[in-house]
């Protein structure tokens, strides 16, 4: 079957991933010419994850491989001839009291980062929006 795609759509995948090379070129392989990849991924900059860090808390799962930036995931893009259309940061905080005091401090510390810092550092996740080229 030879069916190309307009998107390609892998959400929270690529920092699971050990082989680059196979998924970006499997990707631009089943693109149509022109058509676009988005990728989302955890935002290594967010300054929760460096708090958390700084606090000796874990901050990445078990099962994650890498990090990445904007800027590492745009030039690792660009090795595998895409273009990087537009970069967005997402908000992810829930403040709630249904799981105690604990988690209510912390997900109000990550809402006032997402809300207060400029995205690029105040949000944990990012998107990545980038075109086929070639």
């Amino acid at each position: 079957m030879n069916k190309k795609f307009d998107v390609i759509f892998a959400g929270e995948l690529i920092e699971h991933l050990t082989n680059f090379e196979g998924f970006l070129n499997s990707s631009y392989n089943n693109l149509k010419d022109g058509g676009n990849i988005i990728i989302t991924t955890p935002n290594v900059f967010s300054m929760s994850f460096f708090i958390y860090a700084f606090l000796g808390r874990k901050t990445a799962r078990r099962e994650h491989t890498c990090w990445f930036s904007w800027d590492t995931l745009t030039n690792l893009l660009e090795l595998y001839n895409f273009k990087v259309l537009k970069i967005e940061y997402c908000k992810t905080a829930n403040i709630s009291f249904k799981k105690g005091l604990k988690e209510f401090f912390g997900s109000f510390f990550v809402w006032t980062c997402e809300n207060l810092l400029p995205r690029r550092i105040g949000c944990r996740d990012m998107i990545i929006i980038a075109k086929k080229v070639g």
